[in-house]
């Protein structure tokens, strides 16, 4: 995957240390999803990281599994779910190559991966999402609003540039303003949850 290169350092350093995105818990977003009802069936965790959204949707009776492409977030995550009782298979995986996991999902939920890629890494990133969908699944996506001010941390992303993305092939139920909880920026940053549907 291409990201920046301060992302690259920032990642491989991350969870060696408290990432300001590891905040104990998933984030609430996925909480209010959940109640909604707007996670259906087998749920893939793209970008999973230490597992805390997998785990809280395991515990909600949900089939789960998590990919992420750094080995140290794969152990803690798998520690993680050790901890809280549950098994969920957590993968070392490449984002890009989902048609790889021959499997399909209902839901697949993305929190903060997105925002990390390249303009060309976006549409390669949206076939890849395509291969492991079922039609008519939804794909939830948390990303840094471009109304999020200063420049550390992830690309801003406008609403226009979500429906660029997923012009083709799917549909755009909806994109509401949210927070991304994060350690900094204090209170959180702001974001897009995007809701789009594999048609």
């Amino acid at each position: 995957m291409n990201v920046t290169k301060f992302n690259k350092i920032l990642f491989r350093c991350a969870y060696w240390f408290k990432a300001p995105w590891d905040v104990g818990g998933p984030q609430p977003v996925v909480k209010t999803l959940e109640q909604e009802g707007r996670i259906k069936g087998r749920v893939l965790d793209v970008g999973c990281g230490t597992g805390d959204t997998a785990i809280f949707l395991a515990q909600k009776g949900y089939t789960v599994m998590g990919i992420d492409y750094l080995p140290r977030a794969i152990g803690l995550a798998l520690a993680r779910a050790k901890r809280a009782g549950t098994q969920i298979p957590f993968l070392l995986f490449d984002a890009m190559k989902l048609d790889q996991l021959q499997e399909r999902f209902d839901t697949i939920i993305d929190l903060g991966l997105f925002h990390n890629l390249s303009d060309k890494d976006r549409m390669r990133y949206k076939f890849s999402l395509e291969s492991a969908m079922e039609t008519g699944g939804i794909f939830h996506m948390l990303c840094f609003s471009d109304s999020q001010p200063g420049f550390i941390g992830p690309r801003r992303i406008s609403r226009e540039e979500i429906y660029q993305t997923f012009s083709r092939g799917w549909q755009v139920d909806s994109i509401r303003g949210s927070k991304y909880k994060v350690y900094y920026p204090i209170g959180g940053a702001r974001s897009w949850i995007a809701s789009i549907r594999k048609v």
